[in-house]
């Protein structure tokens, strides 16, 4: 839950001291899952759907959003042969690693954050879910379901212009709407990573960073290491390096250098380690 805090979109979920509530799309169907522990297992139960959600999508929604995938257990016993990676990675070890609900949302949330600050990626994300998603009552609240591709498909420069985003970032966030309600990119859920990194980067204002990041959150694990993102940049020189600052970029390919293919869950998982120490949990939404 504390993880949750930091990450998650607000109006798309609540958070409480034993439960956690996410508004969900699948296909034209909207509602929120609610997420408790019961007998030391997790337990998913609906709420305030408005028809009934498609299995086969909605199970892949619930594993994603509540870090059921991928699984890090054989990673997790490498990782702890390495003292140095251990003593900065042991922190985490067991935390799930939060996944977007489909590609959809992975690719709009990636693109908000081309290019500005976190904080102020998260609040251009809150205009979006609360000006154009859908709002469902529930006992802790209001929570909204996302958008759908078809919704911000069909709107202008001028009906996004309350998000305050670029004109560049506004034409890229209709065009992929556009695609994905014209039925690009199916079976996205069965690609392999680095196939979908190729056909994201085949798109036009979408690059090696925004393609990524995006695979990483729809898929679970990033096909590559963003070593010219400046905030992994940071976290290498403070957990690799023990100083301030920025490593370079030499020096932040010398860092995962040794870890082949586990390198890019490890830049994950250091981007997660470096949010912990750097920003503050929020508080629960106590009812």
């Amino acid at each position: 839950m504390d993880v949750l805090s930091r990450f998650a979109v607000r109006p798309y979920f609540r958070l409480t001291p034993d439960a956690y509530w996410r508004g969900l799309r699948i296909g034209d169907a909207v509602g929120v899952v609610h997420f408790s522990i019961a007998a030391d297992c997790l337990r998913a139960e609906l709420h305030g759907w408005d028809a009934p959600p498609e299995p086969s999508a909605l199970a892949w929604a619930v594993r994603a959003v509540s870090g059921l995938h991928p699984d890090l257990s054989s990673f997790y016993a490498r990782a702890r042969a390495d003292a140095a990676l251990w003593g900065w990675l042991e922190p985490l070890a067991g935390l799930p690693v939060f996944s977007c609900a489909d590609l959809y949302e992975a690719l709009v949330t990636t693109i908000i954050e081309q290019h500005i600050s976190w904080t102020a990626a998260l609040g251009i994300q809150g205009r979006l879910a609360a000006l154009f998603g859908t709002p469902i009552a529930t006992p802790v609240g209001v929570i909204y379901a996302p958008p759908a591709p078809q919704q911000i498909a069909a709107l202008t420069r001028a009906d996004l212009a309350p998000l305050k985003l670029t004109t560049a970032r506004l034409d890229l966030l209709i065009r992929i709407s556009q695609m994905v309600a014209e039925g690009a990119f199916s079976g996205w859920e069965e690609a392999d990573p680095q196939a979908l990194y190729q056909t994201l980067l085949g798109i036009k204002g979408i690059g090696h960073w925004t393609a990524t990041v995006t695979v990483g959150r729809a898929l679970g694990v990033q096909p590559h290491v963003n070593d010219n993102d400046a905030a992994l940049q940071a976290a290498v020189n403070a957990f690799f390096y023990q100083r301030a600052g920025r490593a370079t970029l030499i020096e932040t390919r010398a860092a995962f250098a040794p870890y082949g293919a586990d390198a890019p869950l490890i830049a994950q998982l250091l981007m997660l380690r470096w949010v912990i120490a750097r920003y503050p949990s929020q508080p629960f939404d106590v009812k």
